[in-house]
């Protein structure tokens, strides 16, 4: 046996245990695949792939298969030129084969021969996309659902604030308004105040309250605080011609330490304690100018300066005034200032004096005697 022939067998048997080897390989891959000529024919097929299709081995693919191949029409017109487009494109395909659902690429080739070749790999994800649509249909029916009850919600809220307005309607019309039994009385001026009271006490306006000595202007304060949307928040009250004129900025807006004798230590004033509240100035015409003027910033741009300080603080304060001393013929004598009696008398509440309302003598009577 000459030289060359040995060469030649070794060679022959190299290419032998080559192709076991890839074979084995091919065969213990969990994906199927599938060799196919340009005839259609299969030239091989892995174990995984024959225990899904059985043995195709030298037969023409199926329809179910050859429905992969049309994916891509142009993969056997030029096989050196898809060779080498191969990697520049996504060649990920999804297609239902009977009913599996499977992953496939194609990849084209040129064989030992020069034969062109397609490399047909398929992969089994027909569990993972029945749990895909599961959670998908999952998610919808969750969507669904939180779309429902969010329209359940606010179907409530809207018959809630419908039952809140209805209720405060007839509230007005019964006159059960909080603090209304404090108000003694029911001739037609004392159910005009009421409604008033009524009428104003759900806004934030700045309310000024009129009337002499003695006719309730702090209830009435107190009605309005009790049936506003600040009823939740503290209300403080400040009879501002019972406290010296400094210690009353002091006491309002509060001051910095070392800002006079006895300023040991920085303090809030009513307004910052009272912030998000409401704060009643009882007397308010008695204030002194430089007061006037303080308390015209806080009602303009909602902010104070504390005695001794120079940066403002910014509060949210709802202010409702009192007074018996009549600020138009105060302003005519230049004793109060103009702007902020416009500031304070956005709206007004005249409480009537009991001379003006003589039938209320008998339910006043009536209450006093109980007492």
């Amino acid at each position: 046996m000459t030289k060359l022939t040995t060469e030649l067998i070794s060679a022959k048997e190299e290419v032998k245990r080559l192709g076991r080897n890839w074979q084995a390989l091919l065969d213990s891959m969990p994906g199927m695949v599938l060799l196919v000529g340009r005839d259609r024919n299969i030239a091989y097929l892995n174990r995984s792939a024959e225990a899904s299709f059985g043995d195709l081995r030298n037969k023409i693919l199926d329809k179910k298969l050859q429905k992969i191949l049309e994916l891509e029409p142009e993969i056997f017109s030029d096989i050196a030129e898809t060779v080498h487009n191969a990697c520049q494109r996504d060649r990920r395909h999804e297609v239902s084969i009977g009913e599996l659902v499977v992953e496939c690429f194609l990849v084209p080739f040129s064989g030992y021969k020069g034969d062109g070749l397609i490399l047909m790999l398929l992969r089994d994800i027909s569990k993972a996309k029945k749990h895909e649509n599961e959670l998908l249909e999952f998610h919808s029916n969750i969507e669904t659902i939180l779309i429902e009850k969010i329209s359940e919600l606010r179907a409530s809220e809207d018959n809630r604030r419908q039952l809140c307005q209805q209720l405060n309607r007839l509230k007005s019309q019964l006159g059960l308004l909080r603090g209304a039994e404090n108000i003694i009385g029911n001739s037609r001026k004392m159910r005009q105040l009421r409604d008033v009271v009524y009428q104003v006490a759900g806004s934030d306006a700045t309310i000024l309250i009129t009337g002499e000595s003695g006719t309730g202007k702090e209830l009435v304060a107190n009605m309005i605080h009790e049936n506003s949307t600040r009823v939740d928040q503290p209300m403080l009250k400040i009879n501002c011609n019972s406290i010296n004129d400094s210690i009353l900025e002091s006491d309002l807006f509060g001051h910095e330490k070392g800002s006079f004798t006895g300023a040991v230590s920085r303090k809030k004033g009513k307004f910052e304690i009272v912030d998000h509240g409401t704060i009643f100035l009882d007397e308010i015409g008695d204030i002194s100018p430089k007061m006037q003027s303080s308390l015209l910033r806080v009602l303009q741009n909602g902010e104070i300066v504390r005695v001794g300080g120079n940066m403002p603080i910014r509060v949210d304060v709802r202010v409702i005034a009192a007074t018996n001393v009549d600020l138009a013929k105060a302003v005519e004598n230049k004793t109060f200032r103009l702007d902020l009696y416009y500031r304070l008398n956005i709206i007004n509440v005249e409480i009537p004096p009991l001379r003006e309302r003589k039938e209320d003598i008998i339910d006043l009577v009536s209450f006093f005697v109980k007492h």
